[in-house]
């Protein structure tokens, strides 16, 4: 591999970490016009992130939607979405919204649009959600990237474990903590 290529990736696997540390920044109003502004292969570095720093997922589709939806860029709708959708939707990671943000999705324009590319990846976040974590572990659809945490920032009342346990100063408490991805990995590899 020539050494000019490997500089590249290298570069680019840099600008990449730099925003996904500070990406809610980039999805604020403030940049919004440099957000919209982003390529479709831009985009789809920033969506292959695992490291993305991100309040939840469904804040990310959200900013994705209105990236789609950009006014100065009427190529992202129209004739040209449908392609364009199939390489964006692999990596929103619908499993990691809730069931209630997975309705907006579904009632939302793109997924009314273009039911063929929405449904599959929408069932499959049902099922992930439905299933126990023992069940989904060895589910080979599960295996995919799709499926990895993102560095979410939120703490959601679904994700949270109330520990009232002597041991604790105070009892009764609800307590929330971060999980780290590679606990998630040693826990399914249990």
């Amino acid at each position: 591999m020539p050494l000019k290529l490997i500089i590249r990736y290298l570069l680019i696997r840099a600008c990449i970490q730099a925003i996904a540390r500070d990406f809610e920044l980039l999805i604020t109003e403030e940049w919004e016009k440099s957000w919209l502004a982003l390529d479709r292969d831009q985009m789809i570095e920033i969506l292959k992130c695992n490291q993305l720093v991100v309040a939840n997922e469904y804040r990310l589709w959200e900013a994705v939607v209105r990236w789609l939806q950009a006014p100065n860029h009427p190529e992202r709708r129209g004739t040209t979405a449908s392609p364009l959708l199939s390489s964006l939707l692999p990596y929103i990671r619908f499993p990691f919204m809730t069931a209630d943000e997975l309705t907006h999705v579904e009632r939302s324009q793109f997924a009314e649009s273009y039911p063929k590319l929405f449904h599959p990846q929408i069932l499959l976040a049902y099922k992930f959600q439905a299933l126990p974590l023992c069940s989904r572990v060895n589910c080979k659809e599960f295996s995919t990237t799709q499926f990895l945490l993102r560095n979410y920032t939120d703490t959601r009342w679904d994700k949270r474990i109330s520990i009232s346990n002597e041991q604790l100063y105070q009892r009764g408490v609800d307590h929330s903590f971060q999980v780290s991805q590679q606990l998630l990995l040693l826990l399914k590899n249990f």
